[in-house]
């Protein structure tokens, strides 16, 4: 009995410890919401490579220095890489540190506090490719960062007819459409998103659902039916079929 008790209260602190989360992206909004967030990523030794390696606290983060690690697995085993100490700004609830790749392999990714307590961690796998390989979308630098995301009345003739981001439950019927539009095909078979209901505490934010919509992948625009069934601050995470982050798009539902 005193050894399941230890182990709740050992879960439990763990699962406290590890509520942040570590995103290794192509760019990021200015509220910290990863851009093409991935696990995976190509190097062209002949251009820089540079990624975004964002840490999100929820809660303002109390330490004046967070140690960021990077080791590199060798013959399974992790080895020493690089390390670098931020200073994270006051009063912030995340922080992000802009990271040039040089070398192709697998890095496990960490972050400590002052006291030396892990953060968050992640594993990454960089790939050494020549530029005709680079040349395919999902290699691009940055390929969702001119993505735009806007919620409309209805779409005539691929433009969205009366676009708002906010919505009176009154006055406009719930439904509403959608409308995304890139410079390039989304590469996609499908658009999936997140609907969240937000808080002015992230960490209070309350998940509604997920909608999935088939996709061709060589089209560069798109819309979605969404009905709200209810008043309230939604946030809607986009994602392609490699669950890769599109874009973020926020709505304001009033009676």
């Amino acid at each position: 009995m005193i050894i399941y008790r230890y182990l709740i209260i050992f879960l439990f602190f763990t699962s406290i410890a590890f509520s942040q989360e570590l995103y290794l992206c192509r760019s990021y909004t200015d509220k910290g919401e990863p851009i093409d967030a991935s696990l995976k990523f190509t190097l062209n030794t002949s251009l820089k490579n540079n990624i975004f390696i964002l840490y999100d606290n929820i809660k303002v983060i109390p330490d004046p220095l967070l140690y960021l690690y990077i080791d590199k697995k060798v013959n399974n085993r992790n080895q020493d890489y690089d390390s670098h100490v931020i200073r994270p700004d006051k009063n912030s609830k995340w922080i992000v540190f802009n990271y040039e790749l040089k070398e192709s392999g697998k890095y496990e990714i960490y972050l400590r506090n002052s006291k030396g307590v892990l953060l968050a961690t992640k594993t990454i796998t960089v790939w050494e490719t020549s530029r005709n390989e680079l040349d395919t979308p999902f290699s691009e630098i940055y390929y969702y960062a001119n993505v735009n995301a806007q919620f409309c009345e209805k779409v005539i003739y691929g433009k969205p007819i009366n676009t708002f981001e906010t919505i009176s439950l009154k006055y406009r019927s719930p439904e509403t459409k959608l409308f995304l539009k890139s410079n390039k095909p989304f590469n996609s078979s499908l658009i999936k998103f997140e609907v969240w209901k937000t808080s002015t505490n992230p960490e209070y934010d309350k998940f509604i659902e997920i909608k999935k919509f088939i996709l061709n992948k060589n089209w560069s625009q798109t819309f979605m039916k969404y009905t709200f069934k209810g008043k309230g601050d939604y946030k809607f995470l986009i994602y392609n079929d490699k669950e890769i982050i599109i874009k973020t798009i926020y709505i304001s539902v009033t009676d």
